[in-house]
């Protein structure tokens, strides 16, 4: 994602599954986290009509989503209200998100 040409983000396999639809369903918060962050689309839907929220797994992740779904929707944004969320990672590798601003 850092290079100068970086890949397509919302490349899709054979399903239609983008980058941030496994990310979602496989509960991978940090991942989803850096997708969004690069400008990947959570309103994207797949062969089987579904979309990130869909596939979501969990509720953290949800929220991730949700926070970032009307970014997603304008494809540019020059001013974003919303959630502000904090990352913590530990040593034992455990991850807390706190929502900081609403």
């Amino acid at each position: 994602l850092n290079r100068k040409k970086p890949p397509d983000i919302d490349c899709c396999d054979l399903l239609g599954n983008t980058p941030l639809h496994c990310s979602a369903y496989c509960g991978q918060k940090l991942c989803a986290l850096k997708l969004l962050k690069n400008g990947a689309r959570p309103n994207i839907k797949n062969k089987n009509d579904q979309t990130v929220f869909d596939l979501a797994n969990n509720t953290e992740i949800k929220q991730i989503l949700e926070g970032n779904f009307h970014k997603g929707m304008t494809g540019h944004v020059q001013m974003f209200e919303g959630a502000l969320w904090k990352v913590q990672s530990f040593a034992d590798g455990s991850t807390i998100f706190t929502k900081v601003i609403v």
